[in-house]
This record gives C-alpha cells, sequence and structure tokens, in this order.
C-alpha cells in the first residue's frame, strides 16, 4: 500500500507554493495520514466489496480529510478516530449513490468496525484484545493464515484464490467463513476465560 494516496501528495505539492504555515500544515497531516491509513484501508476493505471503489472512496477521504484538518482538534480525540468519522461518512454516502453495488456492512455494522478500529488504535493499557487476537492467528493452521494473508493482504477474489488452490470458488468462501468462525470462538472464549478445546 502507499504511503500516501496519489491526491494527497498533490495537495502537499500544491501547499509548498503557499505561504509558509501550509507547508507545516501539510507536513504534519501527511504524518498524521500515514499513521491512520491503514485502518481507513481495513475500514474500506472490510465494507466496500470493488477494489477500484474502496480505492476512489481512500481518496476522497484523504481530500475531504485534508479540506477539513483545520477544524482537527486533537483535544478531542485522536486523529485516526476522527478520519474514521469522516471514512463512515463517506461510507454511507458511498452506500445511498450505489445502491446496486455489492455492499458487504449497512450503516450499523459500518459503526461498529468504526468504533472496533477506533479502540484498537487507542486501546488503554491492559486492553488484552490485540493480542489475543494475534494469538489466535498464530494458533491458526498455516494454510489457514495463508488464506487469509491472500484475501485481506493481498487482496485476491474468491475467484483468484480458488484458482491458485484448483478448486471451486464456493469452497473458498465456505473455508473463509470457517476459519473466520474459529477465529471469533477463540477470540470470544479467551476473552471470556475459557481457553480453545
Amino acid at each position: 500500500m502507499n504511503s500516501k494516496p496519489p491526491r494527497l501528495h498533490a495537495l502537499a505539492t500544491e501547499a509548498q507554493s503557499a505561504p509558509v504555515q501550509v507547508p507545516l500544515r501539510a507536513g504534519r497531516f501527511e504524518q498524521l495520514w500515514a499513521a491512520a491509513e491503514t485502518r481507513v484501508a481495513v475500514f474500506l476493505r472490510a465494507t466496500v466489496f470493488s477494489r477500484t471503489d474502496r480505492q476512489d472512496l481512500e481518496q476522497v477521504i484523504a481530500q475531504k480529510a485534508w479540506t477539513a484538518f483545520a477544524s482537527f482538534r486533537p483535544d478531542q480525540g485522536g486523529f485516526t478516530a476522527w478520519v474514521l468519522g469522516i471514512a463512515r461518512n463517506e461510507y454511507l454516502h458511498y452506500v445511498r449513490s450505489h445502491r446496486r453495488a455489492r455492499v458487504l456492512f449497512n450503516s450499523e455494522l459500518a459503526d461498529q468496525a468504526v468504533g472496533e478500529l477506533c479502540r484498537s488504535e487507542e486501546a488503554p493499557p491492559g486492553d488484552e484484545r490485540p493480542a489475543v487476537l494475534r494469538r489466535a492467528l498464530a494458533e491458526l493452521p498455516p494454510e489457514s493464515r495463508e488464506l487469509l494473508r491472500w484475501k485481506y493482504e493481498q487482496e485476491l477474489t474468491c475467484g483468484e484464490i480458488a484458482a491458485r488452490l484448483g478448486i471451486q470458488e464456493d469452497a473458498v468462501r465456505k473455508r473463509l467463513h470457517r476459519i473466520r468462525q474459529d477465529l471469533k470462538e477463540r477470540v470470544s472464549g479467551e476473552l471470556d476465560g475459557d481457553p480453545p478445546a
């Protein structure tokens, strides 16, 4: 993934010819965006099916965040939470304007996803959820981890994964579903104090 969207780079370049405070502001924005960009991408991957639409939305989110950056107040919350609020609003706008597009989440689930991403970024000391998830992932069989890597890191479609494995696309969907269920049970069990069987 790029360190910053191309449009953000253009905005920063544009700012270099502006008064002195604008390049400083652009530099600070780039720093904060670099830290938040992965969470925005994760949110979009979880909510938008089309890779092209996700890339377009990320550009819009970066541009809107840049435009509104002067109104960002660090004393009222973290930058990532602020940007994820913009991402949520843009996602809901996308859903309304693309009724026929394949949408993975509704607005309630979008709220939950943003909340989880914000909590995981700003989790208080002692919040074990990120560590529990890492352990659960590490305990998966190597082929399950690879399937997750292909799907979520490399962003391969189920069809592309099926072609690599020489199996039916529906079989890939079923495997991914079982892996997610397994992870959910492992994480829930550990957080509730019930180790997985």
